[in-house]
């Protein structure tokens, strides 16, 4: 499974070079990039949200979102902690249990049966991978953000865009009804 995750990243990291918001057109009038701010890149984005968690979200200028990256993977990294804790405790507990020597009490656990200890250390170990992964999900997510952020940086969308949505019947030849949806950008 680790193998396969580290195939999907690797996929993920190339493909910011081939990856396109939108194209600039020529014509002013139809243009929604803005021209007079500076360029904004997507793969420096990447890059420093890759590098720090939250930084991409900085280069940005999306300072909100900074405790919700945090606070994701300060969550994931607490129960990571609190599994680990629960899982190593288990362990001690069943390591002492099936040890041949008579000396070795279980100090854990003593007063769950031996399938029980065996089951919770199981459980306690599938949650540990859990939240490993949650982990990795979050930072992820965090560098989807920033760069699909970064794409859409210069987009425009000030208060001269309007979107129309009608209802549409046509009667002849056949029946149909459905809707009709005009974008409006107005310069």
């Amino acid at each position: 499974m680790l193998k396969y995750l580290l195939h999907f990243l690797l996929l993920f990291l190339l493909s910011f070079n081939i990856c396109k918001a939108q194209s600039v057109s020529s014509d002013s009038t139809t243009s929604i990039i803005e021209k007079d701010k500076p360029p904004h890149s997507p793969k420096k984005a990447a890059i420093y949200a890759a590098a720090l968690p939250g930084l991409g979200q900085i280069y940005n200028k999306k300072y909100w979102k900074l405790p919700l990256v945090y606070g994701g993977i300060g969550t994931s990294v607490y129960f990571i902690i609190r599994n680990n804790r629960f899982y190593n405790d288990f362990f001690q507990a069943y390591k002492a249990r099936v040890d041949d020597d008579v000396n070795t009490i279980d100090i854990w656990y003593p007063d769950l049966p031996d399938g029980v200890v065996l089951q919770n250390l199981e459980t306690t170990r599938n949650w540990l991978e859990i939240s490993y992964i949650a982990t990795l999900g979050v930072y992820l997510l965090q560098i989807v953000d920033a760069t699909v952020d970064a794409h859409f940086f210069n987009f425009d969308v000030s208060d001269d865009l309007s979107l129309n949505v009608k209802p549409y019947f046509q009667t002849l030849p056949n029946q149909t009804a459905g809707l009709t949806l005009t974008l409006n950008l107005k310069k």
